[in-house]
């Protein structure tokens, strides 16, 4: 059971007892205190580079290595379970809440408690959040591979742990929009990399990034209301909301532009 005493307003943020969110979850409490994300990211722009070449001196690892495909089969067949079981959970108790208050603001903007901590999808949100740090295996496995990540993952990876931050300890509800939207993509999208792994090649790839796209687009869109309903956020709330779409709306002009230098056939220049 976590403590229902969260930040309210933007000068929570730094009187506020961290500790007092999960009491009797360590790892959680962990994971909850303010230096967590913005540390562990700092870490994961320097140095994961300097790092993994220094592995790949040290051990010899080579991009066609046996070893590591298995592990890209291992760690993309765990994110696919891994999503498509926080997907289930949180559709489920989304829906319950969907149609007990009244639709989706009615859920959003509704009573707290009920929500978080009753329904227990603190929990589901919680470690969602936790698990954005594990997805920075992503950026290595490409490093391994002697490639360099573009602009768009290492963004991608290290402004979400912020995002996922920030709207946890603050109970701001519309990230369960988030969470619901994106478990679903990572289910396909991992289960697609998993395949991928194995050899298979699809000309459907590019629907992923499609998919993708519309995520942030719709995340955005049923969101942005919540700002305008009377009581629905707090002012702590409504900044971690606010973050989020400012992260979104840079997202989408990166995947769109990843999307058009990927899939979009350049013209033939005539002679």
């Amino acid at each position: 059971m976590v403590h229902t005493n969260v930040i309210t307003e933007f000068a929570d943020f730094a009187t506020f007892d961290y500790h007092t969110l999960y009491p009797n979850n360590d790892f959680f409490d962990f994971f909850a205190q303010p230096w967590v994300p913005f540390v562990l990211v700092a870490l994961y722009l320097v140095l994961s580079k300097p790092v993994i070449n220094l592995l790949i001196s040290l051990l010899g690892i080579k991009p066609d290595s046996k070893v590591l495909k298995a592990g890209v089969i291992c760690h993309s067949a765990f994110l696919a379970i891994y999503s498509g079981w926080t997907f289930y959970n949180v559709a489920v108790i989304l829906f319950k809440f969907y149609t007990e208050n009244g639709g989706l603001y009615g859920t959003l903007c509704g009573g707290k408690q009920a929500l978080w901590v009753e329904s227990n999808m603190t929990f589901w949100i919680t470690h969602f959040y936790i698990s954005k740090f594990y997805e920075f295996i992503d950026t290595w496995i490409v490093l391994l591979k002697g490639k360099t990540p573009i602009l768009l993952q290492t963004y991608h990876h290290a402004g979400v742990v912020i995002c996922m931050w920030l709207l946890t300890v603050t109970y701001s509800s519309p990230v369960i929009v988030l969470v619901f939207l994106n478990s679903f993509i990572h289910t396909i999208m991992y289960t697609y990399y998993t395949a991928a792994a194995f050899g298979y090649s699809s000309p459907l790839k590019k629907y992923l990034t499609q998919m993708q796209l519309g995520q942030f687009l719709i995340g955005i869109g049923s969101t942005v209301p919540c700002f305008f309903i009377q009581d629905c956020m707090t002012p702590a709330g409504s900044i971690a909301l606010l973050v989020l779409h400012i992260y979104t709306v840079i997202l989408i002009g990166l995947f769109a532009q990843f999307y058009v230098a990927s899939y979009k056939k350049k013209p033939i220049k005539k002679e």
